[in-house]
């Protein structure tokens, strides 16, 4: 359960961040950003946004943050799966544990409460 919410809130955040495709008739959004580019010389973004010391990205996988955010993300879930397997594998060899102890006393328990007969 809590993997499908991971997952979903995953897939949610990459609709979010990905960019709508435009439509033929529609035309792209009127916002110039102002860049500082190499040795402080601006220059300005028509669309998209900054990056690098000279350029203009349409799309935010094109940065380098958004790499980043996701690398983290995938390295954590993986570090999350990692130790539930684990905590999961031990609680069932202590629950396996526990059983044969309690066998083990059961047994120990039934037989000495049985005579001991001597031909």
């Amino acid at each position: 359960m809590e993997r499908r919410r991971l997952l979903g809130s995953m897939a949610l955040l990459l609709l979010q961040v990905l960019p709508s495709p435009l439509s033929a008739g529609a035309e792209p959004p009127q916002d110039k950003e102002t860049c500082v580019g190499t040795n402080n010389q601006s220059y300005i973004c028509d669309t998209g946004h900054c990056c690098g010391q000279s350029q203009c990205c349409n799309y935010y996988y094109e940065l380098w943050w958004f790499w980043l955010v996701w690398t983290i993300i995938i390295i954590l879930s993986c570090c999350c799966v990692c130790h539930h397997r684990r905590a999961k594998h031990r609680l069932q060899a202590q629950q396996r544990q526990h059983e044969i102890n309690l066998i083990a006393y059961r047994e120990a328990h039934n037989y000495s409460a049985l005579p001991f007969y001597f031909n």
